[in-house]
């Protein structure tokens, strides 16, 4: 008979059964010197192993036993499945990013040949710096190492226009038509780029992203052949990108050919502004292409010494340029939740080994009917499963929520990976942790229980102490040692946060309102029209109600790094190839340190007869570029020449500012010049308004006054300057931000560990409680016997949490701004608080202890 149909006739087999025992037992006593019959619960079990699949029928027995006893115990149960649920889903969130950023292969064909290919100046410090074209041209031609490279040109943003639409300010960037094919992106709609794209003289084409495809043109597929305006010039639509395509970031919706002239002189006109791809040939590892890459970056310097000395180039692998930003933070954001797991998994075990000890009495009777130690330990994992998937259940339910959360808080450069989801991959890991959880967390109580004596277990001044009592102690101290850990790398995180909100910045952020405004340089090709616009516009804006002051500035502070080139310092000897001066520059309207709100130190700043064309070059310098190349002598009056167009005259230094902080909080040492903006005139500025109240008041008038001046003109990147100052501690505080969450779940849960332990450790020694206070004791010196038990191990946990504190806080170090990955304030605060809790939980089962009446304890067993 088929073992299905055997179970749906397991009454009448029963029936059968029992029948059959009844006459051997009749037989039996009939007989006068016939043995005892024997166990009948053991023949029935024995009977049923060979009638169906004994192990599904137990199971469903024990999952249903299992279930009736979370019922009766809801506190249990909401205390473990809560536990389980918070780690289970803190660690499914976390993993959900960490496998989409370190994990995941890259939605390209063989991903793990793709290689970024950079420039290095070693004697600088300066690694993964973007490429000179001409460099780029003699790769090509000298590797042997890629079978294929691609140039990029520099990511920025341009005005984009349809039709009598209004100009929208896109993400843009310009490549050579080597770039997809070498991908292995082929466009949704449409076509790529193809060689003729990009040779001189040819129609302009461009690509464009999935999104903006079906948001601007509604996911029409006759928008390829479209005439579009791009930065002002007209340009036709090839091709839609598949909507999974991005390249080192998501922000780019418009692509279109970059044109190299191989018979260009790019290291006379040109500087470092691309970025190279390239894939390795078959066989070849990255070591051989950075020892290549090494010798033909010596090679250049050899050939082009005034260019090239002191330059090499690099090779790293695709993802590795992608995360090297990110990875240590997702690792300690990893071990921070995998902490807050152990501290999960220790409290359930200690919950379960508290009932199942507590349930020693029912294991030993069901031991003295004829169960064996297996089926003891089946039942018991049977239990803790099914308490892991609800638990589990319950994670995916906080990891859902949880992934959502993370995506809005987290940094762009946390986010890059896009839309993060719990598909069916991640649905695979929260199933096999919620198992694997389960099953572990188990094998503590399972082995406790099927090790009890059923003879003394059913005795019933029994005690279960020694060993279980022990493990359970154990399991807390453990909890107190993970909760340091946990608590130390958030304090070190948190005092790297406020050190840098604190760090001096170098400019008022308080009521700034920061607006970008974009003229498309094909409206605008004269010099003198983009600085007439940005003269009328900010003169208008001046006018407004309630505006203090108003600039304009090419970047920033904080807001990238600027542009970097060479510095030439009249009257200074060449200091040879290799060894030039460099510095950052800037481009400003006159009005814009007192608008941002940094102090002129010497001299003066712009004014409006400096911003006109005739006028000859000035500069105004930072005291790091005071300080570092003219700490002898007196800048202003100096000249100096900076290389940033064909022609670059000396110009006169007329004033020294004070510095600001520069690409990331804390770097106030590099070098800045600043250009006016008659002499460099950027076609994009960001233009200051400081205001008296709320700058968010002034936004609207201020972009209906440029959009009035000029609808093709585009506005974009509205926000106040104290946003900005803290999208650049975006990182920082997402990180710090996550370990205090999780070192609170942990603080919790090692409360609860502790009281529940203490708890069951007074209901056990109840009996002894009531003798003590019979013979004399004190109260005060029955709580001190239980607060300082649970004392003991609290500081044992915390000494063991601050020795991994400290053999782990180095992988911080990079994380770390001003503070040190040993900080004693912190290594001294995060047990502290700790013990304080640890008190805390353990002071009312103590006070209760000592509070017992000795007649009633007495009487308990």
């Amino acid at each position: 008979m088929p073992w299905w149909l055997k179970i749906r006739k397991r009454r009448a087999l029963d029936r059968d059964l029992q029948q059959e025992i009844a006459f051997h037992r009749e037989m039996r006593a009939l007989e006068e010197k016939a043995p005892a019959f024997g166990n009948e619960t053991r023949i029935r079990e024995e009977m049923r192993d060979m009638w169906t699949f004994v192990w599904l029928e137990t199971a469903f027995q024990d999952i249903r036993y299992a279930l009736r006893g979370i019922r009766r115990n809801p506190a249990f149960a909401a205390t473990a499945i809560l536990s389980l649920a918070l780690g289970i889903g803190g660690s499914v969130a976390i993993f959900t990013v960490v496998d989409n950023v370190l994990l995941r292969p890259l939605p390209y064909k063989t991903p793990e040949s793709l290689v970024m290919v950079w420039e290095e100046k070693p004697a600088q410090g300066t690694r993964n710096n973007v490429i000179s074209p001409a460099n780029y041209l003699d790769w090509k031609g000298r590797n042997h190492v890629f079978s294929t490279m691609a140039g990029l040109g520099y990511q920025t943003t341009v005005p984009f226009s349809e039709g009598s639409s209004p100009a929208e300010e896109l993400g843009y960037r310009s490549v050579t038509p080597e770039f997809f094919p070498l991908l292995g992106t082929r466009a949704h709609i449409g076509r790529v780029f193809s060689p003729e794209d990009a040779r001189p003289g040819a129609a302009r084409v461009a690509l464009i992203s999935d999104r903006l495809w079906r948001r601007r043109f509604g996911a029409d597929a006759s928008a390829t052949g479209k005439v579009v305006r791009i930065d002002g010039a007209p340009a036709t639509i090839v091709g839609v990108l598949p909507p999974s395509f991005y390249f080192l970031d998501r922000d780019v919706d418009v692509w279109m050919p970059l044109a190299l002239d191989p018979s260009n002189n790019y290291r006379a006109t040109s500087g470092r502004f691309m970025s190279c791809v390239a894939r390795l040939r078959p066989g070849v590892s990255l070591n051989t292409a950075r020892t290549e890459m090494a010798a033909i970056g010596q090679q250049l310097a050899t050939a082009y010494p005034a260019f090239n000395t002191g330059w090499t180039a690099t090779v790293e692998t695709l993802r590795e340029t992608l995360v090297h930003n990110v990875e240590t933070s997702l690792y300690v954001l990893l071990g921070a939740v995998s902490s807050l797991l152990g501290v999960a998994f220790a409290n359930v075990a200690n919950l379960l080994l508290s009932r199942f000890s507590a349930r020693q009495h029912e294991l030993a009777v069901r031991v003295s009917i004829g169960a064996g130690r297996a089926r003891i330990i089946r039942q018991v994992l049977t239990e803790c499963l099914v308490l892991g998937c609800i638990g589990g259940l319950g994670g995916i339910a906080v990891a859902y929520v949880a992934i959502r959360g993370l995506m809005s808080f987290a940094p762009q450069d946390l986010s890059w990976a896009g839309n993060l989801g719990i598909d069916i991959r991640i649905l695979g890991f929260a199933i096999a942790l919620s198992v694997v959880i389960g099953l572990s967390v188990g094998l503590i109580p399972a082995n406790v229980a099927s090790r009890s004596r059923a003879a003394s277990s059913l005795q019933q001044n029994q005690r279960a102490g020694g060993s279980g009592q022990r493990l359970r102690w154990l399991l807390a101290c453990a909890e107190v040692a993970l909760g340091v850990l946990l608590m130390t790398g958030a304090g070190l995180l948190f005092r790297t946060l406020v050190r840098l909100q604190a760090s001096p910045s170098g400019y008022d952020a308080q009521n700034m309102l920061t607006v970008k405004v974009s003229l498309a340089a094909s409206d605008y090709k004269e010099s003198a029209a983009r600085v007439r616009f940005f003269d009328e516009t900010l003169s208008r804006v001046r006018a407004l109600p309630g505006v203090r002051a108003a600039a304009a500035v090419s970047l920033i502070p904080l807001h990238g790094i600027p542009v970097g080139t060479g510095v030439e310092i009249e009257g200074r000897p060449d200091p040879g190839p290799g060894n030039q001066l460099g510095t950052a520059v800037r481009v400003i309207t006159p009005g814009y340190f007192r608008a941002a709100g940094i102090p002129i130190h010497r001299g003066r700043e712009f004014d409006a007869a400096d911003n006109r064309m005739d006028t000859p070059f000035r500069f105004i310098v930072n005291e790091a570029f005071a300080n570092k190349y003219m700490h002898k002598e007196d800048p202003l009056g100096r000249r100096i020449s900076v290389a940033m167009d064909t022609k670059n005259p000396f110009g006169e230094i007329i004033g020294i500012t004070g510095n600001v902080s520069d690409g990331t909080r804390g770097s106030r040492n590099r070098p800045i010049v600043y250009y006016v903006h008659a002499h460099l005139a950027f076609p994009s500025l960001i233009v200051l308004i400081r205001t008296a109240a709320a700058p968010e008041s002034i936004a609207l008038p201020a972009q209906q006054i440029v959009r009035g001046l000029d609808p093709r003109v585009t506005v974009s990147e509205v926000a106040t300057m104290e946003q900005v100052l803290a999208d650049t501690i975006g990182r920082e505080r997402f990180s710090a931000s996550l370990l205090a969450v999780f070192s609170v779940f942990a603080l919790l849960l090692t409360a609860i560990g502790i009281y529940g332990v203490l708890s069951y450790t007074v209901s056990e020694r109840t009996h002894e409680i009531g003798v003590r206070i019979a013979m004399g004791a004190q109260p005060s010196a029955i709580t001190g016997m239980f607060a300082g038990k649970a004392l003991r191990f609290t500081l044992a946990g915390a000494l063991a949490g601050l020795a991994g504190a400290f053999a782990l806080s180095r992988f911080l170090e990079t994380l770390l701004y001003e503070t040190s990955p040993r900080d004693p304030f912190t290594f001294a605060a995060a047990p502290a608080l700790l013990i304080v809790v640890a008190l805390l939980a353990s002071w009312i089962p103590a006070t209760r202890a000592a509070q017992l009446n000795p007649v009633e304890a007495l009487r308990a067993d």
